[in-house]
């Protein structure tokens, strides 16, 4: 068997979504470690769905800020790596390649989105960049509230 799961990825598969999961963990908790030292403690990220609304405003400020998506592509990538951090944390799923989770291929705008306990896939990056992009429309705390109704 240890020749075909290498053959077609069986074992590399699992170690490279551990390194997804990983890698976005630490991109959200640096994230946390920063704003939290720059932000008032009523606007703290604490992994909690009540922080959805302060990514909502971390994204509005980007925007009123006049940056482009290059020059706001790392706070956008930390913001969805916090977002899809706070429903790994509070509703459980993980962090994967696309078409691990049901992306057509190259139908996500990022290399990783995130996996739901019930199989579905999801991007929060995705999500931050519309939003970034087009507006208040696209809120993540409606992101996070539809996606827990995927959920039940």
């Amino acid at each position: 068997m240890g020749v075909f799961n290498n053959l077609f990825g069986g074992k590399n598969k699992v170690n490279e979504v551990d390194q997804i999961n990983n890698d976005v963990a630490q991109m959200a908790s640096d994230l946390v470690e920063h704003m939290n030292k720059i932000l008032p403690p009523e606007l703290k990220l604490d992994y909690t769905e009540k922080s959805m609304k302060i990514v909502d405003l971390l994204i509005e400020q980007l925007r009123k800020e006049g940056n482009d998506d290059r020059a706001a592509e790392n706070e956008i990538m930390a913001l969805g790596a916090y977002v899809g951090e706070v429903i790994k944390r509070n509703n459980g799923g993980k962090w994967t390649k696309p078409e691990l989770a049901g992306f057509p291929k190259d139908g996500a705008t990022y290399s990783v989105v995130f996996q739901l306990p019930n199989g579905s896939g999801i991007n929060p990056l995705g999500r931050v960049l519309k939003y970034f992009r087009h507006g208040s429309q696209y809120s993540i705390t409606v992101f996070y509230d539809m996606v827990k109704t995927q959920m039940i």
